[in-house]
């Protein structure tokens, strides 16, 4: 007896016979119209007058292979969470482990850490990816390359949905607005481009201002959400962004109005080639580096130099605001520090401040052609630590926004990705030929809790986080 009803058992018919005709088997077609009581000639009729393209069992099979494979991602995923949670349950009687953290072996701190291989290799583009960025909801991430698109991928799955087309020249920097509304890209056709995403990301505004290569784009987060903790973050917790920051060749940052397109205000300093932008959490400070050497701490709103970063001997390529999650690890670190300079064995290190900081843009990170990347106390200026161990140009910075967050990640030229405890400064793992060139961005996925790379090499990675 079949499970199909009536209705779906001469569809599945109809749909075989579609088939057969469309791949001109008329014999198939004819014995399987006989038996199914078919009329095959109605069959012909709509099959040639139908658009080009896959028959509906055609298009039923894919989607059931399709469907079968994130299926079978899922159960290896839940495995793998049902061995994690099974081996947590073997720890001390307390729950908690010799760390001091919960007994998952530090709970969130090590859900960032990437693991080898890669889950997902996603090619589409046909020149160099330079960045990368995701969105705060859905599995999805986008990709900017020299080929003069910005691509959309399902992360999940690997797949690619879409292109976005319109830039004339590389696309050399691409954000999500936090509240995932929009997008933007920019480029070295001198545009910046808004994409909304609700709107199978249409183009919605092209804005034009800089006299030279656009190279990053970040929004500005807008403002708390009546109700929501004040130093909370993401799409529950903020409005839609308002404003758009953007840093340019011509040696300047632009920050521009989202409802109109028109360009607010303009912060000038950096004395060569601006490279990247980042926004704090609660969208009131911005950090640039910038080809002259330095980064810059911008307040957003009047557009003043807060400080001035100085300390590293080459372009400074990455930037990024440390999450006030990752406060209490920064202060275990400067403690530490400032213990080793009081035993004799320290460099004179800066001293731990009394109360530790509970505003947004506290620290930041960045890093540089230099090799090394550097932690920052925006406030004051100083370069708390140098954290070392890249073998080349360091290109992408990414901050997990998790709880208790302690790690962050780093890629560089050397093809490698390294993950640093922001405690202890030190290199906790490293990926080594990640990919098979020079690994250009990075971002992470809260949506799947992974990590998504760009790289010389043309492709796009997704790594399994543990």
């Amino acid at each position: 007896m079949s499970i199909l009803t009536t209705k779906q058992g001469d569809e599945l018919r109809r749909a075989v016979l579609d088939y057969l005709v469309a791949a001109n088997l008329p014999e198939s077609a004819a014995a399987f119209s006989r038996e199914s009581h078919l009329d095959t000639d109605a069959t012909a009729t709509s099959t040639a007058t139908a658009p080009p393209g896959p028959t509906l069992l055609e298009k039923k099979w894919t989607s059931v292979v399709r469907l079968q494979r994130k299926i079978m991602d899922l159960e290896s995923q839940v495995a793998a969470l049902t061995a994690e949670v099974a081996s947590s349950t073997h720890g001390s009687g307390s729950g908690r482990g010799s760390n001091g953290t919960n007994g998952r072996g530090g709970g969130h701190n090590g859900a960032v850490v990437p693991r080898a291989p890669a889950l997902r290799e996603m090619l589409s583009h046909r020149a160099p990816v330079v960045c990368v960025a995701t969105h705060p909801v859905y599995p999805v991430a986008l990709s900017g390359s020299d080929d003069a698109s910005a691509k959309v991928w399902d992360i999940e799955s690997g797949e690619f949905e879409r292109s976005l087309r319109g830039h004339t020249k590389p696309v050399n920097g691409v954000a999500v607005d936090p509240h995932g509304g929009l997008a933007a890209t920019c480029s070295s056709d001198l545009s910046i481009k808004l994409w909304d995403v609700a709107a199978d990301y249409a183009n919605v505004k092209t804005l034009h201002g800089h006299d030279h290569s656009v190279s990053s784009v970040c929004f500005l987060p807008g403002a708390p959400i009546p109700g929501a903790e004040p130093t909370a973050v993401g799409p529950s917790a903020r409005a839609p962004a308002t404003h758009l920051v953007s840093a340019s060749r011509d040696k300047s940052i632009k920050v521009w109005d989202l409802s109109n397109g028109y360009c607010t205000k303009t912060l000038t300093g950096h004395a060569d080639w601006v490279r990247a932008v980042a926004a704090a959490d609660d969208g009131r400070l911005v950090v640039s580096g910038s080809s002259d050497q330095t980064a810059r701490i911008w307040n957003a709103q009047t557009g003043e130099c807060v400080t001035e970063l100085r300390g590293h001997d080459h372009v400074v390529e990455a930037v990024a605001f440390v999450p006030i999650a990752a406060y209490p690890a920064i202060r275990e670190l400067l403690v530490a520090q400032a213990a080793a300079a009081a035993a004799g064995n320290g460099n004179g290190a800066p001293l731990p401040p009394a109360a530790m900081p509970t505003h947004a843009g506290a620290y930041v990170l960045t890093g540089s052609r230099d090799k090394e990347i550097r932690l920052w106390d925006t406030a004051t200026g100083l370069s708390l630590f140098v954290f070392r161990g890249h073998d080349n140009w360091i290109r992408g910075i990414c901050v997990p926004q998790v709880p208790d967050a302690r790690h962050f990640i780093s890629v560089s030229d050397d093809k490698s990705i390294k993950v640093w405890d922001l405690s202890s400064g030190r290199c906790v793992k490293t990926l080594n030929d990640a990919h098979g060139h020079f690994v250009t961005s990075i971002a992470w996925a809260p949506a799947t809790a992974s990590l998504v790379t760009g790289s010389v090499d043309m492709s796009v990675k997704v790594w399994e986080s543990k």
